[in-house]
């Protein structure tokens, strides 16, 4: 295990080198890693419940005690001001070490070896997720100052990072007077406490040092929870593999969408996956009812309380499908007459704290409403044969059912398409078919969580598909079932495991090599050819589905009618589902290059002098300034303004009178055109175009003290401003300038 981390290590270091991350801050984040979360994280996990088994598991869940501790250390320094002592934190959590009972548990060595196989298939897994990150990712995403244009959402999280690195609580820096923000802001949280401790640059940290290490810790945090609940190395290697892939069946390319559940382009749900799983590990003890006695019991509970609250604020999706979880346990417990006022308490708990998240720290950052089907509308053969722009304000979508053209199946397609993207969630249905399965609370949790993340996807209708993020959060639990399931099938089967790795092992080649020709024949395809590849798509899937369904309800019909029936047709069926998923991993490894390649980079002129002038402004306009600029839309030619200019607050780290509303729907007028206060938007360009002693009075009265003024086409700047205030920086088509 030691030999597989150490080149995991290395190998990550290479590639943040080769993106030209400054060795001195990757050897610096190497050491807060260490010591300011795998050490302190794994104290206080071990402290609470004891060693796992082995050193993967303790410090996988020390990790992510780790960055759920942070959080609480962070709040407390900030609120008291005291930053500059949060590199004390560590050392606090030495007082688990004070009493007899958790320093044993402690100082207690794991004695649990994995094999060299399951090893190293989970350091491979791992590698995998680093390697994709680096390529979608970190390989993309320049250090400032570039002419590549940012990814809007990655520098709303910049600005949040830098707000979080001065206030607690978070004020918007994006648009000052929309006041406290209300939003899943505790992976920024995170990142500033970095920034804190380390002293590197918020941007240095979000777009090189940080991805990698959390893509490593999804994959090991997967094989801990299925290892957790089926006690099988092998297993949980299998569900670190199979839980990486962004497509689990890549046969039809224009019709199932690359959906990538991990990106760095998305911090809270990065951050969210360590906290739901280690909230998830700690619940697999509470309903299985601990066996150590009620010391280790209670210490799993405040583990998964620890979990829950760092759920709360780590992303929307987070922590509602760890409560449907709960309230399946609490269902089927009432059903098998299994009376436990905890399986009570801990629905009703989690229902709380989701409620207190939503009016503390998930306010949400751009309308969601209630569609029907909302989520297969984001598929290319709707936008296709039915609109490119879908509306959101209708129960259901327009044209899904009854539109011109393929009708009815348009509908039937897209269900199936979405059932086979969501293939890893769909588990839920595995107690159901096991009874070992069914006889387990912790098998009811784990499809709990994934059954619930399909109400909101199905009903949920947003702008940018959020709902999709409940599918991403359940992903390494339904990862998990289904390794679990499968070694539970071969246990009771008696049927060799080898004819198991047989088959999987030939499915996977299979989807390689049929993925390969469908991936370098694919295309953009006419209507009608589309037309014939819907056609062919569902009488595919319909007939191989149906005998999956046909091949169930016979073995479950049989089950109880032939005495010593041979049960391997379960284990093979599970073998059957997953080994598209395995050949998946490895074609997505295999052609990510050359899919990264294939997109030319989104460069401008314009962008090279803002992340210039934005780095100008991070290092001599102080912290705490307010500015006010001129500029507010993305540059597009479609009419209307997309409101998502955020290089002020994200690259220059500085609160923003109004850069941008698009992700404050409250601010933003109806259509998103514009600002909901026209006169204080008024007062703001005015200083800019018809600037006077009066307009930069009644703005500084505002607590604006700087002035950030972009020429562009239809955007003047008044050359007055020279004799109004103090011209401090000039860059190309920006200008800076300090009030007097």
């Amino acid at each position: 295990m030691w030999a597989c981390c150490a080149a995991l290590v290395g190998g990550g270091a290479a590639l943040l080198v080769g993106a030209e991350t400054p060795v001195g801050d990757l050897a610096i984040y190497g050491a807060f890693a260490v010591f300011g979360v795998v050490l302190p994280g794994t104290v206080v996990h071990k402290s609470l419940r004891g060693t796992q088994g082995s050193w993967l598991e303790d410090l996988a869940l020390g990790s992510a005690t780790g960055l759920a501790l942070g959080l609480p250390a962070w709040m407390l320094t900030s609120l008291l001001n005291l930053r500059g002592l949060l590199w004390l934190w560590p050392a606090v959590t030495l007082f688990c070490l004070v009493r007899r009972g958790p320093r044993r548990r402690v100082l207690e060595v794991p004695t649990a070896r994995w094999a060299a196989g399951p090893s190293v298939f989970v350091a491979l897994a791992a590698a995998a997720a680093a390697w994709q990150l680096n390529v979608a990712f970190v390989s993309v995403s320049e250090l400032p100052p570039t002419d590549l244009a940012y990814y809007p959402d990655l520098l709303w999280h910049l600005g949040l990072s830098n707000e979080a690195v001065r206030a607690f609580p978070l004020e918007t820096p994006q648009l000052v007077d929309a006041g406290l923000l209300r939003y899943h802001w505790f992976s920024n949280a995170h990142l500033a406490l970095t920034s804190l401790m380390t002293g590197i640059d918020v941007p240095t940290i979000m777009l090189r040092l940080w991805v990698l290490p959390f893509g490593v810790l999804f994959v090991v945090l997967t094989a801990a929870l299925t290892m957790k609940v089926s006690s099988r190395p092998w297993a949980a290697a299998g569900a670190a593999w199979i839980s990486v892939p962004m497509v689990t069946v890549p046969f039809w390319p224009e019709i199932l969408p690359r959906l990538d559940h991990l990106s760095g382009n998305s911090p809270s749900q990065l951050f969210a996956y360590p906290v739901v799983l280690l909230t998830l590990n700690a619940l697999v003890d509470v309903v299985r009812g601990a066996p150590a006695g009620r010391g280790m019991r209670r210490g799993a509970l405040m583990v998964a309380l620890l979990g829950a609250l760092a759920c709360t604020g780590a992303k929307a999706s987070a922590l509602p499908v760890v409560v449907g979880g709960l309230a399946l346990v609490l269902v089927v417990s009432m059903l098998q007459r299994r009376r436990r006022m905890l399986l009570l308490a801990l629905p009703v708990s989690g229902t709380a704290l989701t409620g207190a998240a939503l009016l503390l720290v998930n306010g949400g950052d751009s309308g969601s409403d209630l569609q029907l089907f909302s989520s297969l509308t984001l598929l290319t053969p709707y936008r296709q044969l039915v609109t490119e722009q879908p509306r959101l304000d209708t129960l259901l979508p327009v044209g899904l059912f009854a539109g011109p053209g393929p009708g009815p199946l348009l509908f039937v397609a897209l269900v199936l398409a979405v059932l086979l993207v969501s293939l890893r969630s769909l588990a839920f249905v595995l107690p159901l078919l096991q009874r070992r399965l069914r006889d387990d609370p912790a098998a009811w949790l784990l499809a709990g969580t994934c059954l619930a993340s399909f109400v909101p996807f199905l009903t949920i209708g947003h702008p940018g598909y959020s709902e999709y993020y409940f599918l991403h959060t359940t992903i390494p639990v339904g990862s998990a079932l289904w390794m679990w399931s499968l070694a539970e099938g071969l246990d009771s089967s008696g049927l060799g495991s080898r004819t198991v790795v047989r088959v999987m092992a030939l499915g996977a080649l299979s989807t390689i090599a049929l993925g390969a020709w469908s991936h370098a024949s694919s295309g953009p395809l006419g209507d009608h050819d589309l037309m014939v590849v819907l056609v062919g798509f569902v009488t595919v899937v319909g007939v191989v589905g149906s005998a999956v369904v046909g091949a169930v309800s016979l073995n479950l019909a049989r089950r109880n009618r032939i005495r010593g029936r041979p049960r391997w047709p379960a284990a093979l069926l599970v073998a059957v589902v997953l080994s598209p998923v395995l050949g998946s991993g490895v074609l997505e490894v295999a052609t990510a290059g050359a899919d990264s390649a294939v997109a030319a980079p989104d460069r401008s002129p314009a962008v090279l002098d803002e992340t210039t002038t934005a780095l100008w402004l991070a290092h001599h306009v102080p912290q705490d300034a307010v500015l006010a600029t001129n500029v507010h839309c993305l540059p597009a030619p479609a009419p209307g303004c997309d409101s998502r200019q955020y290089w002020i607050s994200g690259l220059g780290g500085r609160r923003v009178l109004i850069e941008s509303w698009g992700y404050v729907p409250e601010r933003a007028a109806a259509g998103g055109s514009g600002h909901d206060d026209s006169a204080l938007l008024a007062l703001n360009q005015s200083a800019f175009t018809a600037p006077t002693a009066t307009v930069l009075g009644r703005l500084q009265r505002m607590g604006v003290t700087w002035l950030v003024g972009e020429r562009r086409p239809g955007e003047p700047v008044s050359n007055r401003l020279d004799a109004l205030a103090d011209r401090r920086y000039t860059h190309g088509a920006i200008t800076v300038w300090q009030l007097r």
